[in-house]
């Protein structure tokens, strides 16, 4: 994983009444603060409240994100 992934997520203590922005799930305890990276200069993305399955699609893709999960890249 590269640095600047890594700096674009942020784990964070969820409120009880917090729903990822993806899915739409309830965050249970825990959730993560993503920010996408900046491509165009003049838009600054928004940083999203994800749940752990969400974020960790977003930085590794549909196809690797559980064994990255399970190895627990983003939780160190």
């Amino acid at each position: 994983m590269s640095e600047s992934q890594r700096r674009s997520v942020k784990k964070i203590r969820a409120s009880i009444s917090s729903n990822c922005l993806m899915c739409s799930d309830r965050l249970k305890g825990v959730g993560y603060e993503y920010k996408a990276e900046q491509f165009v200069s003049d838009y600054c993305p928004p940083k999203l409240i994800l749940c752990k399955k969400c974020v960790y699609r977003e930085c590794f893709g549909s196809k690797n994100y559980k064994k990255q999960m399970k190895r627990g890249v983003l939780d160190v």
